[in-house]
This record gives C-alpha cells, structure tokens and sequence, in this order.
C-alpha cells in the first residue's frame, strides 16, 4: 500500500468513526450541505465584519450545519445509540462554538454562556429521561425547536444564524438519539 493510499483509508475511518457508515451519496449531502452553510456564512460574515470573521465563522457552519445534517442519517443515528450517557455528554460539553462569537465581536459572552447552557441542560435531561420515553426524537425535537425559536426571538448583536443552528444540531439532532437496546448480558 502507497502512503497516498494509506492516508485516503485513514481518512476514510475518521470519517466513519465520525458520522457512522454512511455511503458515498449520503457522505455528498452532509459534505455538501455543510460546504454550502459554511460558504455562505464565510460570504455573509466577510461582506459584514471582515475577511478573517468571515472564515472563522464559516468553518464554525461547515461543523454545526454537517452536525446537523448528518444527526438525521440512520447510519449516524445507529451509531451514536450505542454510545454511553458519559460519551454523549463529553460530546455536548465538547462543543464550544458559542464562544467564537465574543471571540470575534460578533455576539455577547451572555449570550454565548446562555446558548450553552441550553444545549447542555437540555442534552442533560434528555440523557436523564433515558429510554423511558418512547418518542424520545419527537421530544428532542421540540425542545430543540423551543430554543431555537426563543433564541431567534430575541437575539441582540451578532449572526443570527448561529443560535438557531447550533441548539437543533445538539438537542433535536444529538439529544434525540434514543439509546441502542442493550442485549442481555451487555454491560
């Protein structure tokens, strides 16, 4: 095996450790809506606060719109199921985006601390629920919608794209994944 060759079957596993067996068409559509985002932020932010926000904010949307594309594939889906309570909220605490914002002067730490706090307590309490609810997805859903809208609703300075997009990423996409059915004898 050539190190070109070498290097493309790695890629490809990180790739799969990352949003699950997804085949060639379904990887097109999470590369591409997540191209597309990012493009168009990378565009918007750069007209409005320069070249170097631009980029930034741009690759903080190629992540949160691939995220949440990707949360709505079965494949991704089925994967992150039989990750353990712990995983999925390392997942959640992991995602520090909201800070770029203040970072750039482009939003308010408050605000920031308040859209991460969301996800976090959110995410939490679905975690906290378990499997005991059936529509766990439905429940996700609105409760990421209900952020959502709330932080649309009254957003003060910055992008306004950023709020929405990041709290139906992690709480309808990756709060509503119902845990895999453990099998007997499973720890």
């Amino acid at each position: 095996m050539t190190t070109l060759e070498h290097a493309s079957e790695e890629r490809a596993e990180a790739w799969t450790r990352l949003v699950g067996p997804l085949g060639p068409g379904a990887s097109a559509v999470v590369l591409g809506s997540a191209l597309l985002g990012g493009a168009a932020v990378t565009v918007s932010t750069t007209r409005r606060a320069g070249a170097w926000r631009g980029l930034v904010h741009g690759l903080v949307a190629v992540d949160l719109v691939g995220g949440l594309v990707t949360f709505q594939l079965p494949p991704t889906r089925g994967q992150y199921a039989r990750s353990s309570s712990g995983a999925r909220m390392s997942f959640v605490l992991a995602h520090l985006q909201p800070v770029v914002l203040p970072l750039t002067r482009q939003g308010t730490w408050r605000r920031a601390v308040a859209r991460y706090v969301t996800a976090v307590a959110a995410t939490g309490a679905l975690e906290a629920l378990g499997t005991r609810v059936g529509s766990r997805r439905a429940v996700a859903t609105a409760l990421g919608v209900a952020a959502a809208v709330v932080d649309g609703a009254t957003a003060g300075p910055g992008p306004r794209w950023f709020g929405p997009v990041y709290l139906l990423k992690l709480i309808a996409g990756h709060g509503g994944i119902a845990h895999a059915a453990r099998q007997p004898g499973a720890r």
